[in-house]
């Protein structure tokens, strides 16, 4: 269980993927997700997207960590990547 029974929710075969791979494995399959929704769709995912919601979750909880000084060294690095695409990716107001 994962996340207070959300994991649950998730297809059976992403259960037994998730319950093998390493904690760290985990983030960077999440990072690559998110960098690769950023390549492959030009913008940073959506709150308001159901099915994109995970990531927007993921980079939120991430940031928190990187607040409260309990981010790992090791992947400072990448993060500090995906920030700078994702920097790059920022919406700008239409209606001026």
């Amino acid at each position: 269980m994962l996340l207070g029974g959300r994991c649950d929710r998730l297809p059976h075969h992403i259960n037994e993927i998730k319950s093998t791979m390493t904690h760290d494995e985990r983030w960077i399959s999440m990072w690559q997700s998110y960098m690769d929704f950023m390549t492959d769709h030009g913008r940073r995912p959506s709150k308001y997207k159901p099915e994109e919601r995970n990531l927007v979750n993921w980079l939120k909880y991430n940031r928190k960590e990187v607040n409260q000084g309990t981010f790992p060294e090791s992947r400072k690095k990448m993060f500090d990547e995906l920030l700078q695409m994702a920097e790059r990716l920022h919406r700008v107001n239409q209606w001026k």
